[in-house]
């Protein structure tokens, strides 16, 4: 779908909320094909035409090596970095785990017959008679670094294979710069009167882009391996939690901080936010701002909806999902 289109869609939504300006941020030209930095692929599935289009040129390389080989690997995770550093997990069958070396030789072809980066490598184990482990499951570590190192206007996360990441970092850099822009306006300049919340699995960024900025921060993720990966700060509330569990450690939270009052800044992935939560938020009243960022227009019409107390003050439209059917939403909801 052209951005166009997606950009028409998106403020159809808005029609009956909001009459102010629309900020559409279009994405440069030459990131709109072969621009993921991140790939998840089953190896008996064929290379769609529309995976040709956004997969990177780099991963689509490993790929078609690895489909090449008559292996025991069942799917790869591929990531890269700014640096053209890349991160490579296997999904592999329990007869390989003797044979570690294996893949190692695989990764150390790999970058010297095709000059790519490889610095770190795991794998997980598909046992016969069970199914392929998920992204929470145990996986080891085998080769090169622990983690991907990658950078935002400076600051540095540190990623585990199956860490929540963009998969666009062309755009991504300017979409969270964007919203750092945001919050610094709606917070006067960061002037200390307001605290931040932060939840999700995107949370690795803003911690460290906000820890310097607010007195506390609560940052909160149902996923074990994006908390593994946050560094710890000592203005950082950090919190692990099933989403089911999410009302409560609000609520716990704001009780134990009664004169606290706060922005939120979360990602609410393709589903939007659960009803519940959402219009505690919404309604709460020490939650003064929320800036709300979707990749799913229907989930975002859905928690528009849902809201009943606070403004829309501001939207802003990104892509960082050229040739597909989603883009970006940022919304400011405000009391």
């Amino acid at each position: 779908m052209e951005f166009e289109e997606k950009v028409l869609l998106t403020k159809k939504l808005f029609t009956e909320v909001f009459n102010g300006n629309i900020e559409v941020i279009e994405t440069n030209p030459k990131f709109r094909k072969n621009y993921r930095n991140k790939s998840d692929f089953d190896m008996k599935q064929d290379i769609s035409p529309e995976s040709r289009i956004v997969l990177s040129k780099t991963h689509l390389k490993i790929l078609e090596f690895l489909k090449s080989l008559n292996t025991s690997i069942i799917s790869v995770t591929i990531k890269h970095n700014y640096h053209q550093e890349y991160q490579i997990k296997f999904i592999i069958s329990l007869n390989l785990v003797m044979n570690l070396n294996y893949l190692i030789d695989i990764i150390e072809k790999i970058k010297k017959e095709m000059n790519i980066n490889i610095i770190s490598g795991y794998y997980q184990i598909k046992y016969p008679e069970k199914p392929k482990p998920n992204k929470t499951d145990l996986y080891y570590h085998f080769y090169g670094d622990l983690k991907l190192k990658e950078i935002m206007d400076g600051n540095i996360i540190e990623l585990s294979p199956n860490s929540f990441c963009r998969i666009n970092y062309h755009i991504s850099r300017f979409l969270y710069h964007r919203i750092f822009l945001l919050v610094r306006y709606i917070t006067n300049n960061f002037d200390r009167n307001l605290n931040l919340i932060c939840f999700g699995r995107d949370i690795n960024f803003p911690i460290e882009y906000y820890h310097s900025y607010f007195n506390s921060i609560m940052a909160i993720t149902h996923c074990p391996i994006v908390y593994s990966d946050c560094k710890p700060k000592k203005n950082v509330e950090l919190i692990l939690a099933d989403k089911k569990e999410y009302p409560d450690k609000f609520d716990n939270y704001f009780k134990k901080n009664k004169g606290q009052n706060y922005v939120i800044l979360v990602t609410a992935g393709r589903n939007g936010l659960a009803t519940d939560l959402w219009e505690n938020l919404t309604q709460h009243k020490q939650v003064k701002h929320i800036i709300y960022s979707a990749c799913g227009r229907s989930s975002l019409a859905r928690n528009m909806n849902e809201n009943k107390k606070m403004k829309i003050k501001n939207v802003i439209i990104m892509d960082e999902f050229p040739n597909t059917y989603s883009s970006n939403s940022i919304v400011q909801f405000s009391q």
